[in-house]
């Protein structure tokens, strides 16, 4: 899911240095949601959620939780490793906001880990005009992106934000 088009924001969580990503959180969000109320989330094997950051995988948990979808893993690669789930969506939190990648997206063997956890479909968020420009040409995650561009399919991210409930405001009860 390519989400360059909507030019999405990264942001650094203080005293952590964690990164998040709000348009790939929802955009998560949206996709999980259209799996479940598609029948397709039964149990907690069906689907995980993989991201390099602590504070990208607290989000996401946090607006999965609200609308009740409770069958979904989500954490950072080191929560998954031993484990494999029939889907994994793997977030790349990386963008705008900041002038250079995380050495994460450079560690083989957590990149490995990442990908190789999905027993059936493998689901990558990304922005993929943000990565071309900001990654070394020999490195693994952008020859996986091209693999992936070659042989599978892109989405625009804005088709997955569609999949998303309604979002209609929530007022206090004094506005009713």
């Amino acid at each position: 899911v390519d989400t360059s088009k909507q030019f999405p924001f990264n942001n650094v969580k203080p005293k952590t240095n964690s990164r998040y990503n709000i348009l790939h959180a929802i955009a998560v969000r949206n996709l999980v949601f259209f799996l479940n109320q598609q029948n397709l989330i039964t149990n907690v094997n069906d689907l995980g959620i993989i991201t390099p950051y602590n504070a990208q995988a607290d989000l996401i948990s946090k607006i999965i939780n609200e609308y009740e979808i409770n069958n979904v893993e989500c954490g950072t690669v080191h929560r998954f490793q031993g484990n494999q789930r029939d889907v994994i969506i793997f977030d790349l939190v990386d963008s705008y906001g900041l002038p250079y990648v995380s050495k994460f997206l450079y560690d083989f063997k957590l990149i490995n880990v990442a990908v190789s956890r999905a027993k059936g479909f493998l689901v990558v968020f990304a922005n993929l005009d943000y990565l071309e420009s900001k990654l070394s040409p020999s490195s693994l995650i952008r020859e996986l992106l091209f693999e992936m561009q070659s042989n599978g399919s892109v989405f625009n991210v804005k088709e997955v934000i569609e999949l998303g409930p309604d979002s209609k405001p929530v007022y206090p009860e004094e506005y009713d």
